[in-house]
């Protein structure tokens, strides 16, 4: 649940975003309404642009080696969970021999998948493995919306085993209702998938996902550098799947509003 305050936090970001940029944009168009006095008045300017250009690459670079290093100080710190190796063996490694009709795509080819990191813990009753990794490869796309990336994981067990299911990416979504954004994946899914379900996925409280016996897994594509939190919000979001999967009645479901 969002904290008190926070939609007029966003909002005011909005606001100064937007002038924000208005003020650069009135910056910008004086600069190059007097680019030709400048260059004449000042022949080596392209100099000073050159310095500046190099100035910021160089602050962008360091900033971003900054951030890379504080993530890692605070993952190698991270003692909430147990750290585990990152050999697995994984869910998304497993092989459906005998796939019944409309489970063929659950589990598809896949190029170089990195675990990177990895620990163990709890989650509302639910043992879960989660951490860092990457991946290229570009049959990932309806399950990461990246061919090549970089993340988290989260895999969480389930106290009983599920038929084989998954929600993916749709390939070219539009729209916004769930059959217009997501492909609902397993010969027994659309009955088990409810309507809690599929709203939460609407509006992105919970990742795209695959279920394999008992195991629930998903990958999280990350901006920025993995931090432990990263890691915790990732398992927290796929546990909420689980007990839906789980808890959620199984029953003809409507279109979500």
């Amino acid at each position: 649940m969002a904290e008190k305050g926070s939609w007029w936090q966003n909002k005011a970001w909005v606001v100064a975003g937007i002038a924000g940029l208005v003020v650069i944009s009135c910056c910008l168009s004086n600069v190059a309404s007097n680019l030709d006095v400048m260059f004449d008045e000042t022949p080596h300017i392209w100099l000073a642009v050159a310095a500046a250009v190099a100035v910021a690459a160089a602050v962008a670079s360091a900033w971003t080696w900054l951030r890379a290093r504080r993530a890692r100080r605070e993952i190698e710190a991270w003692t909430d969970w147990q750290r585990v190796g990152t050999d697995g063996p994984w869910p998304w490694e497993k092989s459906l021999p005998a796939m019944a009709p409309g489970n063929v795509d659950l589990v598809p080819d896949h190029g170089p998948i990195t675990v990177l990191s990895a620990w163990s813990g709890w989650v509302d009753g639910l043992p879960v493995r989660a951490g860092e990794l990457s991946w290229s490869s570009t049959s990932l796309v309806r399950m990461t919306g990246k061919a090549d990336g970089a993340g988290v994981f989260a895999c969480v067990s389930l106290p009983r085993p599920l038929p084989p299911m998954a929600v993916h990416l749709r390939g070219q979504a539009a729209g916004k209702e769930f059959q217009d954004r997501f492909t609902v994946l397993g010969a027994e899914a659309p009955e088990r998938i409810g309507q809690v379900l599929r709203i939460v996925h609407i509006d992105g409280t919970v990742p795209t996902w695959t279920l394999l016996d008992n195991e629930l897994f998903a990958f999280v594509p990350l901006r920025e550098p993995a931090r432990p939190r990263h890691i915790r919000d990732a398992a927290q979001r796929l546990a909420w799947v689980a007990q839906l999967l789980l808890t959620e009645p199984n029953k003809p479901q409507g279109r979500p509003t």
